[in-house]
C-alpha cells in the first residue's frame, strides 16, 4: 500500500553524443502527488482454431503527472526553458525571477522521488523513483482571493516520458531507508 511521496529532485538532462549527463540539480518543491501512467503499443491479436491464444504488447512510453507543494522561480525556469535570475543581496537587493519569454522551449529533464510503501505485513518499503528524461509543461497557475487571503492552486506538473539513450523510461530501486533512497536519486542526477 502506498503511504508516502518525499523528496522531488530534478537535473537538466544533457545528450553530448550519446553520453548523457545531469546539470542544474534542484530541489523541485515538496511533493503532494504522483500519477505515472505507461503506454502500451497493442499489435495484432493470435487466434488458433478460433480461440485467442495470444497478443502482442509492447511498452512505447507513458505520462508523469506531480503536484508539488511550489514551485521556486528556478525549477520553473529549469522546467519551461525559461530565464532565471537568482536573488542578491546587500544595498541594491533584488528579487529571484523567472522571464516567461515567447519562443522558450522546456528543457529535458531527470526527474525522481521517493515513495514509502508498505506490504500487507505493515513493513515498509523505501523506493527511489527515477524517470531519466522527461519535458513538464510549465505548469497553471490559479488565484482566488477569499476575504483576506489569497488561495493558490498546486501546481501540477505533466509530462510525457520520452526515450532516452538507455531506453529506461523509468530506473526503480528498493532500499534500506528514504535517505538511502534520496542518495541514490541525487546521485543519478548530479547533486554530488
Amino acid at each position: 500500500m502506498f503511504k508516502n511521496m518525499l523528496y522531488p529532485r530534478a537535473a537538466k538532462y544533457v545528450n553530448t553524443d550519446g553520453v548523457v549527463t545531469y546539470t542544474n540539480p534542484v530541489i523541485a518543491g515538496k511533493a503532494m502527488k504522483g500519477d505515472i501512467e505507461y503506454e502500451y503499443d497493442t499489435g495484432g491479436k493470435i487466434y488458433a482454431d478460433g480461440e485467442l491464444i495470444g497478443a502482442e504488447k509492447r511498452l512505447v512510453g507513458g505520462s508523469v503527472k506531480v503536484g508539488v507543494s511550489r514551485l521556486t522561480p528556478q525549477v520553473r525556469a529549469l522546467f519551461g526553458g525559461h530565464t532565471f535570475t537568482a536573488a542578491t543581496t546587500g544595498e541594491n537587493a533584488t528579487p529571484a525571477k523567472v522571464l516567461v519569454k515567447v519562443g522558450d522551449e522546456p528543457n529535458e529533464v531527470g526527474y525522481g522521488f521517493v515513495t514509502i510503501e508498505s506490504d500487507e505485513s505493515k513493513v515498509e518499503h523505501f523506493y527511489a523513483n527515477i524517470f531519466p528524461r522527461l519535458m513538464f509543461t510549465t505548469p497553471k497557475a490559479a488565484y482566488k482571493t477569499e476575504e483576506k487571503q489569497t488561495s493558490y492552486q498546486t501546481p501540477e506538473l505533466e509530462s510525457e516520458m520520452l526515450k532516452p539513450v538507455s531506453g529506461v523510461l523509468e530506473d526503480r530501486s528498493e532500499h534500506a531507508s528514504a535517505a538511502i533512497a534520496l542518495t541514490y536519486i541525487e546521485d543519478f542526477l548530479g547533486f554530488a
